[in-house]
């Protein structure tokens, strides 16, 4: 009797509790379980229809939809029960559990459209969600009023009397057990002794994954990014997901997002794409598995503020879109600066790490477009500077660029990336297409301009030679300046020999002619007046003179013109290193054809120098010598390699041996042998008579041992 009383006032006070943000649950009432629905009589589909009065077997159909992932299905059957039954007392707790699972199944479906970013949709299950929760909400307070008038108001009734007997019984066998020691029930264990010790257990874990999680936040902090996952990891493992726990549980998640974002940050200012792009994918699997056990346990995410994320999101896409479009602005100045390496990687992560959404997404296009416009800024640089070429290569490359992005052609793989045409329209391709075409003409144009041609393209060597003219204009310049007229003239009659139509070498030689010409006038007038003066004095009257004429002296031979050369023509310098003595003469009749200032002949300038070698060896030179006379050069060569040179009236002969004159002019000494009779007549001056004297016996001769010493 007094387990039936308990039971029709459980039935009658039944309700839902709703605490926090949790979701709605219902005490059940302990019955028998349903008949067998005989298989044969009532099909599957007819069992699970609204109409069928069987509301157990529609509820758990409910559930067991809900359970394997089925959420439309669930939910339709629920919305379909609840519009097409009327709430009877034979039928009111079903209803209500019906009421909770449809509660559920629309903020699973609300999660579940949030996660494909259907946003409506989401808003749509939400504000379902929202009004069911309300209507229980009202239920309960409803409820609870009763109860609290029925508990003043001490009503007679039966049922105020069941409640009064209900407590009272309570109260007593309390009292008894408390006497006596036992358990409050003989059925159940001391549950609160048991909740007790649970509580204890999860408070002493979440306070040792909290000294975890700070000692990971610390050691990420100082790079040590291993040891700090591992101890994420550790404080992880140490922590069931409950309502006690899920608010650390979620902080864990979130410094394991934390540390990923700094080795991102690391690989990316190393350089390192692929270990971003992993890094960015276990960034994202770590989000998905802190969401996923945030849905799962209970009592935490029974409601969310659905508009506060959406809010939230619009912001950081808002910040996300303004600093990419900071950055998209710097790479456009580096541009205009021709800094394309350092704008190409701003406009590269732009690109490739920036999410695209409604607000990204435009920033993004432009932001590969002027990434590939780059070429076309690179064309023109290489136009201005002649190298049709690669000019013409840039052009290419931008075509080949617009055709391979894939932000410009759209990604059909990848969310969010539609593409140029998709996004502006066939328009807008034809006009991107139109600047590498414009880039073209205005190479072709300006290969047709020969004003905007290179001389070089014709010509290669006229710079190599406009350089050498100019260096020879400066060096005769020096020459006028300080009036040394023969070598300027030397000079410039070199330019106009090599640069036929010249005008300054010639306009500079007739100027010199010109100043020559007004010296030879003074050199007349100067003789006429000395002839003048000489004629004068012949009409002084003779004198005599006593005067001894002295021996006559043989004309002496001065040096030829050879010798002359050798001593007159002076070479800046010269420098030979494992050079063929063929190759030193060379140089040396180019240095002495240069330089032979004297020599007013422009076609007897230089000196020939010939070397003999007679089938010897040819010798090596290895020798630098500064500013000296080509005489002295071939002193100091023919003494480095041991060699000898004859001068003769046309050229100097050098060769190994035999010549009249030896580099360094140093003495040597020579053994050559002799007759007999040339001794005796060497000899004869020193005999007394008697035997003749043995110069090369041992006390008749030097140190040496004898000889003739040269």
């Amino acid at each position: 009797m007094w387990l039936t009383r308990k039971l029709l006032l459980l039935s009658i006070l039944g309700t839902s509790f709703v605490v926090g943000q949790e979701l709605p649950s219902v005490l059940l009432p302990t019955q028998s379980p349903p008949p067998q629905i005989s298989q044969s009589v009532t099909p599957l589909e007819s069992s699970l229809s609204v109409n069928n009065p069987n509301l157990s077997v529609l509820l758990e159909a409910i559930r067991k939809n809900a359970r394997n992932g089925n959420l439309k299905e669930a939910q339709k059957l629920a919305t379909e029960a609840l519009s097409s039954l009327q709430q009877s007392e034979e039928n009111e707790f079903y209803l209500s559990q019906i009421k909770a699972e449809e509660t559920k199944l629309y903020f699973k479906l609300a999660n579940e459209a949030m996660l494909s970013k259907r946003y409506a949709l989401a808003s749509q299950y939400i504000q379902k969600y929202r009004e069911n929760v309300s209507d229980e909400l009202s239920v309960r307070k409803v409820r609870q009023n009763l109860s609290t008038e029925i508990r003043e108001s001490k009503n007679v009734s039966l049922v105020g009397k069941l409640v009064e007997e209900l407590d009272q019984a309570k109260k007593d066998l309390a009292q008894i057990r408390a006497k006596t020691g036992l358990p409050e029930d003989d059925a159940k264990p001391d549950l609160d002794r048991l909740v007790e010790e649970e509580k204890s257990k999860i408070n002493l874990r979440k306070r040792s994954a909290e000294n975890l999680l700070r000692k990971a936040q610390n050691d990420s902090s100082q790079g040590r990014y291993q040891l700090a996952e591992e101890q994420l990891d550790d404080a992880l493992n140490q922590l069931q997901a409950s309502t006690a726990t899920i608010a650390l549980i979620s902080d864990i998640y979130k410094a394991k997002q934390q540390v990923v974002w700094f080795k991102v940050g690391e690989a990316m200012l190393k350089g390192k794409v692929g270990e971003v792009q992993e890094l960015v994918l276990t960034y994202k699997e770590i989000e998905d598995a802190r969401r996923r056990v945030e849905t799962e346990t209970l009592g935490e995410v029974n409601e969310i503020d659905f508009d506060a994320e959406i809010k939230m999101a619009n912001e950081k896409n808002s910040q996300q879109a303004k600093f990419a479009a900071d950055m998209l602005e710097e790479a456009k100045k580096l541009i205009k600066d021709k800094d394309y390496d350092t704008a190409e990687k701003i406009l590269r992560k732009i690109a490739n790490f920036l999410e695209p959404n409604t607000l990204t997404w435009p920033i993004i296009l432009e932001a590969s477009l002027v990434r590939n416009r780059i070429n076309l800024a690179k064309a023109d640089d290489s136009r201005e500077e002649k190298d049709w070429d690669k000019a013409q290569s840039f052009i290419d490359e931008f075509r080949t660029g617009f055709y391979q992005d894939r932000n410009i052609q759209g990604d059909t793989l990848t969310f969010g990336r539609p593409g140029l045409e998709k996004t502006f329209g066939e328009s807008a391709v034809e006009d991107e297409l139109e600047l590498a075409e414009k880039g073209k003409s205005r190479i072709t144009k300006d290969k047709m301009d020969p004003f905007k041609r290179d001389i070089t393209e014709f010509t290669p060597d006229w710079k190599v030679r406009q350089e050498l003219l100019q260096e020879l204009l400066m060096r005769a310049k020096v020459q006028f300046i300080n009036g040394d007229l023969t070598g300027a003239t030397e000079t410039y009659r070199t330019i106009e020999t090599r640069y036929s139509d010249n005008f300054e070498a010639k306009e500079m030689l007739r100027r010199i002619s010109g100043m020559r010409q007004t010296e030879s006038y003074l050199g007349y007038i100067k003789t006429r007046q000395e002839m003048l003066e000489e004629i004068e004095r012949e009409w002084e009257r003779p004198k005599v003179f006593d005067r001894q004429i002295e021996a006559a002296k043989e004309v002496e031979e001065g040096p030829g013109t050879t010798e002359n050369k050798l001593r007159l023509i002076e070479i800046p310098g010269v420098n030979f290193f494992n050079s063929t003595l063929s190759e030193a003469v060379a140089e040396l009749q180019m240095q002495a054809r240069q330089f032979d200032l004297t020599e007013p002949d422009v076609t007897k300038k230089g000196l020939n120098i010939l070397p003999l070698l007679k089938g010897e060896e040819e010798p090596t030179v290895t020798i630098t010598l500064q500013s000296m006379s080509l005489g002295d050069m071939l002193d100091y060569i023919t003494e480095m390699i041991g060699w000898t040179y004859d001068i003769r009236d046309d050229a100097v002969v050098i060769q190994k041996s035999g010549g009249a004159f030896r580099g360094g002019g140093s003495l040597s000494t020579e053994f050559y042998e002799l007759s007999q009779g040339t001794i005796d007549v060497m000899t004869e001056s020193f005999s007394d008579g008697g035997g003749d004297i043995d110069p090369f016996a041992d006390n008749g001769g030097d140190d040496f041992g004898g000889g003739i010493p040269g």
